[in-house]
This record gives structure tokens, C-alpha cells and sequence, in this order.
């Protein structure tokens, strides 16, 4: 009497840009052959926790948290008040205590990034490469995109000061989606200014960011200030050309 047998499987469709995900059979009776990624269930095993071992296991920055200061240096702290020499009246204008700034020999304006890390895809990982994500909505409408990197991590620089990011991390390999991360979400740290690396040019900062009366915040984005613009941008009345 022949004995019957009953095999499992679970399998994951992972779709991104139109393309769908597959991985190459690398034993059994297809090997070579393409499939998508999964695999048989072993005894006392739920379909949840089959591994494909095409996961991007996301580190740094953790979900939910919010990073360090974005400056290198801090702006100097604020004087406990200001007198208009003309009125004898207390200021609105908040002043700041330059002359208790230390004396440094490198460039002051630079700012911090923010680290991104995950995990290598194992095996595979010496031929693959990854573009990173990062945008302000779940649904990456409009997302930084930083692509072909050969390290699983990068520094990003010039993201917003007191905002929150989401980021997800796509593995390829010869122009196939390998994998897809799942999203993770952060906070930049509200404290100012706005630095930015500009290359060839010092001081340039967002004027945007300070706080506001009622809790709000000069909006991002908006009016920017450097030195040593002139020797890099030429100005004319109609357009700005770098």
C-alpha cells in the first residue's frame, strides 16, 4: 500500500516598479530554476514564519526614534535678554552669545548626517546593490533616492531639521529586484540652524526651522544664506546658473 505524503509550501509575491521578485532554486529537483521566494514548510512551522532568506533587515536609524543633533557644532546659546540701548525696552529679537563660542580651525558649518544601516542579503550580497528610499509619506511619492550602493549603509546629509522620515531599502542584483525592506519611520532632531553641504561653499544654512510663538516654525525649504556664493553661482536678472 502506497503511503501518501503532503508537502506545504509558502511563497511570497513581492512586487516594486512593475517588477516582481524571484529567486534561482539552488537545490533540489529544479535547481538553476526560478521561483518565487518560499519554500516548504517544515513539521511544527506556521506558513508566517517560512524564510525565503531575502529579507533586508533595516538598523539603523531605529523605527520610531529620533536621531542626534544635525550640527557637528552647536549654534551658541541664547543671552538671558536684550536692551534696545535707545528705549531701555527688553527686545523681541532673540540674541545669541557669540563671543562664548569656542575657537576651532575647521569649517563650523558642517552639518551631521544621518547614518543609515542593514543587514547584507547573505550569499548573494557580493554582487548585490542597493538603492535607499527616503521620502515624507508611506506611499514614497516624492522620495530621495539614492541608488547602486555597494555597502549595506550610507550617510545622508541635508534632511530636514524636527521632521519624520520613512525609508525602505531595495536589494538588486544585474537590474532585478532581489528584495524589498520593509518601511521603517524616523525623526530628525529639531534643533537649528538648517546646516547643508553645498561642496565648495561655506555657511550656507536654511533659514527655516527656528521656532515661532504658539508653537509653529518658519517653514523649511524656503530662503537659504551662504558666503562665497559669488565665486560659484553667477547671478543675472532673469536666472540663477550654477
Amino acid at each position: 500500500m502506497r503511503t501518501k505524503q503532503t508537502h506545504l509550501g509558502a511563497y511570497a509575491i513581492i512586487a516594486s516598479d512593475g517588477q516582481i521578485v524571484l529567486v534561482r532554486k539552488r537545490r533540489g529537483p529544479y535547481l538553476g530554476m526560478l521561483d518565487l521566494p518560499g519554500g516548504s514548510i517544515e513539521f511544527g512551522e506556521s506558513p508566517e514564519k517560512e524564510d525565503s532568506e531575502l529579507t533586508i533587515q533595516l538598523l539603523k536609524p531605529e523605527h520610531e526614534s529620533c536621531t542626534e543633533d544635525l550640527q557637528v557644532f552647536q549654534w551658541p546659546e541664547k543671552s538671558e535678554s536684550v536692551l534696545d540701548s535707545s528705549e531701555k525696552t527688553e527686545s523681541s529679537v532673540e540674541a545669541f552669545q557669540w563671543d562664548a563660542l569656542e575657537v576651532i580651525s575647521g569649517d563650523r558649518c558642517i552639518p551631521k548626517p544621518v547614518h543609515f544601516a542593514w543587514k547584507n542579503m547573505g550569499a548573494s550580497s557580493e554582487s548585490t546593490v542597493y538603492d535607499l528610499l527616503i521620502a515624507k509619506d508611506t506611499a514614497f511619492e516624492d522620495p530621495m533616492v539614492i541608488k547602486d550602493i555597494s555597502q549595506p549603509f550610507r550617510n545622508v546629509v541635508n534632511l530636514q531639521i524636527g521632521a519624520q522620515y520613512f525609508w525602505k531599502v531595495i536589494a538588486k542584483k544585474s537590474d532585478s529586484v532581489l528584495a524589498v525592506s520593509a518601511v521603517r519611520a524616523f525623526t530628525t532632531s529639531p534643533s537649528t540652524p538648517r546646516w547643508l553641504c553645498v561642496p565648495g561653499i561655506t555657511n550656507v544654512r536654511d533659514m527655516g526651522g527656528w521656532r515661532l510663538s504658539g508653537n509653529r516654525h518658519i517653514r523649511q525649504g524656503l530662503i537659504y544664506r551662504s558666503s562665497e556664493m559669488n565665486g560659484h553661482v553667477d547671478i543675472t536678472d532673469e536666472i540663477t546658473s550654477t
